[in-house]
C-alpha cells in the first residue's frame, strides 16, 4: 500500500469527518449510454461571488461541490451528484483550486 503524505491524510480524514455521502453520475457517454454512477465523500459549501453593477454590489449564492481528484479523474459540466436528497449539475469547467492539486472545485446548480 503506497504511503500517503501528512497533508493527503489529514484531508482524507477531514473528508470522513465532515464530508457527505453522495453518488456522482458523469453524464451521457453517446449513444443513450451512461457510466455507472461513483460512491464517494464530497465537501458542500456556498461561495458568495460580489459583482459591482453601477453603483450597487450584486452579491450571489453560488454552491460548490468539493471531490477528490483520485475519486473523479475528469468531471465535466453536466456531470450529476446526488447528495442529501438532492441533484446538482455541475454547470461550469471544474478547477483544481488547492495547490496540492487533490481536490475538484465543481461550481454546481440544484436541479
Amino acid at each position: 500500500m503506497a504511503l500517503m503524505d501528512p497533508f493527503e491524510q489529514a484531508m482524507a480524514t477531514l473528508l470522513n469527518r465532515l464530508g457527505h455521502t453522495a453518488q456522482y453520475q458523469p453524464k451521457e457517454i453517446g449513444a443513450g449510454f451512461t457510466s455507472a454512477p461513483i460512491n464517494l465523500q464530497v465537501l458542500i459549501h456556498r461561495a458568495e461571488s460580489v459583482s459591482d453593477i453601477g453603483f450597487g454590489e450584486l452579491v450571489m449564492d453560488t454552491p460548490q461541490i468539493e471531490v477528490r481528484v483520485v475519486d473523479i479523474p475528469q468531471p465535466a459540466i453536466g456531470d450529476r451528484i446526488l447528495v442529501k436528497g438532492h441533484t446538482y449539475e455541475v454547470t461550469r469547467e471544474p478547477l483544481i483550486k488547492d495547490t496540492d492539486r487533490l481536490f475538484w472545485t465543481l461550481v454546481v446548480r440544484m436541479l
